[in-house]
């Protein structure tokens, strides 16, 4: 493939397994270590614009983002059988195979970070060269969610609802004012877009992204034997979690030598307030993987 187009974003509707269209993109140079990146729960690609604008990120890395099922432009499944594990890893398949890339290190930010266990159950560690949590929440288990705070998880109903008034607050409250350190540095057109992410999904999906069954004994067993090597990155002012550190202490058990970087005055999307730290972490970290 050609670098001399390595500035323009590529676009795609990649059909996975089951039929459903995933909305994809991708933008640098396809020769290079490639770096897929998965927006949390109820936003879209257009979260990660700070990675894919940096200069040296499309010089270094093949970049490639796409929206999870059930989010942003990708198809949203009402039904419980449309999201299974499977289909999860089939759609991060999907996307890698319409890229011509083999062995990315995959990141997930926050709810997306969980696709990591899809992968290691249905494809394998193999499958990938290495494990980002962006803010990441570790498992769809009761303990997994022992990460994020209980005024964090007490907005969730809210945006799950039919009602339209608690609905609107409760997205707000979560996309506006716990997403960022500082919201009000955050361009008013910014918190807009983001938020409006949130409009294109029903209240039944909301539901089933988040409800939708998983196993943790393959990803833990790739932790164990040191098949897969994770990096965990998180703001340092995060109001969707307990702690930076609650992450890392919750994989420590079957990741002991996990990785971790702390973005000093940021929150929950840090990688939107500090992307050039955010970006020289990924970076390095995406090289040093592929390169093993």
């Amino acid at each position: 493939m050609s670098t001399s187009n390595s500035n323009a974003i590529s676009s795609k509707f990649v059909p996975s397994s089951d039929g459903s269209l995933i909305y994809a993109e991708a933008v640098g140079d396809p020769n290079k270590p490639a770096l897929v990146l998965v927006p949390g729960y109820t936003l879209s690609t257009q979260v990660f614009d700070k990675q894919f604008d940096d200069e040296e990120m499309r010089k270094e890395l093949f970049l490639i983002r796409y929206d999870p099922r059930g989010h942003g432009q990708s198809a949203k499944p009402e039904k419980e059988e449309g999201h299974t594990s499977k289909l999860y890893a089939d759609d991060f398949a999907v996307v890698c195979k319409a890229f011509g890339v083999r062995k990315p290190v995959f990141a997930g930010w926050s709810l997306a970070a969980v696709i990591l266990a899809d992968i290691c159950t249905h494809l394998g560690p193999d499958a990938i060269s290495g494990g980002i949590l962006l803010a990441g929440i570790p498992a769809l288990t009761p303990a997994g969610f022992t990460v994020v705070p209980p005024q964090v998880l007490t907005l969730v109903p809210g945006i799950q609802s039919e009602d339209t008034a608690l609905h609107k607050k409760a997205i707000i409250d979560f996309a506006n004012a716990t997403l960022f350190a500082n919201p009000e540095s955050v361009p008013f057109s910014v918190r807009c877009a983001w938020m409006g992410s949130a409009m294109f999904m029903s209240p039944t999906v909301m539901k089933l992204v988040v409800n939708r069954v998983q196993s943790m004994k393959e990803l833990d067993e790739a932790g164990k034997t040191g098949k897969l090597k994770l990096l965990c990155i998180n703001g340092e002012k995060d109001a969707h979690r307990t702690s930076g550190m609650a992450i890392v202490e919750f994989l420590k058990p079957n990741f002991p030598d996990v990785e971790v970087i702390e973005i000093k005055d940021a929150g929950h999307a840090f990688f939107y307030e500090k992307p050039e730290e955010t970006n020289e972490g990924l970076l390095e970290f995406t090289k040093r993987m592929v390169r093993q």
